[in-house]
């Protein structure tokens, strides 16, 4: 009977997680908060072709980043965060190549150190970049990035297990961490869908199981002669761990991108380069 009596109460306490509505979004965010976002990614190596002026070179390719960047909230208005300070306090990426029995690898670190403050603006989102040796074309592209709040891909409602939800285009780029890229425009869905429910060392967890297939496309102009169009395309899923309690998140991510890069020079060809490549993203986030 004791047996039995424990199951029934261990059955009921399963009922009551699975019928348990919360607030994945959290409190908003206000003026001295940080939050720190720890982001590793690793291609694996991908076949990689690249055409110069009508040659076509066969090769691979493989890279991995480390990202560790503390954003600081430091105005707030109806809610929303208006000014925004970022410091990539790690920011290295590593690429390796392989073109003709010829290995290249390249090291960057031109992140590292800087500082970015977005301020929102009645035409859009201004942006200053202090401490950084990047180039100033790349200087460009960045100027205009605009605040993402990534707690915006989460329900505006309390949801329970077994609830499911879509977020597309402009919300996709919040989830990815930017939004206002010049040129960059995005399309593509996320679904998600809210697996579990539990609690872990005093702190309730929500699981979430989420599929992204998206499209990215960008135009930049690296030279006052010269344009360059990029197509990349990430399709996977994953998995999302939503700390309740004190409102931190872990992520992980597999699947395969596609990148598609064409330059010319003075209107004319001058390089292709496309490549595929499965690939794993773990990212962390605290607030403090």
């Amino acid at each position: 009977m004791r047996i039995l009596v424990s199951l029934t109460a261990f059955a009921l306490l399963l009922t009551l997680a699975a019928c348990q509505k919360v607030n994945l979004r959290g409190p908003a965010l206000q003026p001295g908060e940080t939050i720190v976002s720890t982001v590793e990614s690793e291609t694996e190596p991908g076949n990689m072709k690249v055409t110069v002026q009508g040659q076509a070179i066969q090769g691979q390719m493989q890279t991995s980043a480390t990202n560790v960047i503390e954003q600081t909230i430091l105005e707030v208005e109806d809610g929303q965060p208006t000014k925004v300070q970022m410091k990539f306090v790690v920011a290295k990426t590593v690429s390796k190549s392989t073109m003709n029995g010829q290995a290249n690898e390249q090291e960057d670190t031109s992140l590292q150190g800087a500082v970015i403050t977005q301020t929102k603006t009645a035409d859009g989102w201004e942006t200053q970049l202090e401490g950084s040796t990047l180039p100033p074309e790349t200087r460009d592209i960045i100027k205009n990035a605009g605040y993402a709040d990534q707690r915006l891909v989460f329900p505006d409602k309390p949801i329970g297990v077994g609830d499911k939800w879509e977020i597309e285009d402009e919300l996709i780029q919040s989830f990815m961490g930017q939004t206002g890229i010049p040129g960059a425009k995005f399309e593509g869905d996320m679904s998600f869908e809210m697996i579990d429910l539990k609690k872990e060392d005093g702190q309730l967890i929500a699981v979430l199981d989420f599929r992204m297939d998206g499209t990215i496309t960008m135009s930049m102009s690296p030279e006052p002669t010269s344009t360059m169009n990029m197509t990349i395309t990430m399709k996977g899923g994953g998995t999302i761990y939503r700390n309740l309690t004190n409102y931190t998140t872990a992520q992980h991510f597999e699947g395969e991108m596609d990148m598609t890069m064409d330059m010319t020079t003075g209107g004319q060809p001058a390089m292709k380069m496309t490549t595929s490549m499965p690939m794993k993203v773990n990212q962390t986030q605290e607030r403090k």
